[in-house]
């Protein structure tokens, strides 16, 4: 095999495993348990794809492209992303007072994080479905008492942000040796704004729904579209390319040796 064709072969290879620039799609659930597939960066027109008809509190879409949500009590489905059809998948424990606020998926460790808002403040955890089980990641320091917290997002790399609606705060969290420590940023919010939170995998934006906005580095908000109404917002994960990084030096060092 020529030097040039195990190069074309290698270009073709890494296009079809790296992703294509552009924007990532994106989910929306309004209060009613509407899900809506949209685009935030553009003007195109949001299109329905059904719903569950009732108060849904948080959304998100693991790497296998299935949509997972659930209630403030706890009760847990699985979505079809094409048809909005939900699937009960159980119900999660009580957590004593307070409510399931909402969902991430953290790509970095391949599982679902949820959030818990009660008198004691956020509680950050790992949902199984499978097992119906919500398990604490531990105690959040950096945190005042008080707030209402709405938006949990969890970043590719595994970074964490919390919303608190209340106070027009958002949070960024890290993952400790005893639990979890946060910090807030500089920014306020002004109003009721913060509802979801959500990384998006391609840019790195946290976005916000209610209206959809960009949140920036100080905490405040840029509108992006107010034609979709969220209660909270999903991406669907970009996969890494990593099997394109590791076979394309491969292949280039066997055209090295085949040229000599």
């Amino acid at each position: 095999m020529s030097r040039t064709i195990l190069a074309s072969t290698v270009i073709a290879l890494s296009l079809a495993l790296v992703p294509a620039a552009g924007a990532a799609v994106a989910y929306a659930i309004d209060s009613n348990g509407a899900l809506t597939r949209f685009d935030p960066y553009s003007t195109a027109a949001p299109v329905r794809v059904g719903g569950f008809g009732s108060f849904i509190s948080g959304l998100t879409i693991d790497s296998a492209g299935r949509g997972w949500a659930f209630n403030w009590t706890g009760n847990l489905y699985q979505l079809n992303l094409e048809t909005g059809a939900p699937t009960s998948f159980g119900t999660l424990p009580p957590q004593g007072s307070g409510w399931y606020k909402d969902l991430a998926w953290d790509a970095a460790n391949n599982r679902i994080l949820g959030m818990h808002f009660g008198s004691a403040g956020p509680t950050i955890g790992v949902v199984d479905p499978a097992a119906h089980t919500f398990t604490s990641l531990g105690p959040i320091s950096g945190i005042p008492i008080g707030g209402h917290f709405t938006g949990l997002a969890v970043g590719p790399h595994g970074e964490i942000a919390l919303a608190d609606q209340a106070n027009g705060r958002i949070y960024d969290v890290a993952v400790t040796g005893s639990g979890l420590s946060a910090v807030r940023r500089s920014g306020v919010v002004p109003g009721a704004l913060l509802e979801g939170l959500e990384f998006d995998p391609i840019s790195g934006d946290l976005l916000s729904g209610s209206p959809i906005s960009r949140v920036l580095a100080d905490g405040t908000l840029q509108q992006l579209r107010t034609d979709v109404t969220a209660y909270d917002i999903a991406f669907v994960p970009i996969p890494a390319p990593s099997a394109a990084l590791v076979l394309a030096p491969a292949m280039l060092g066997l055209a090295r040796r085949r040229r000599k």
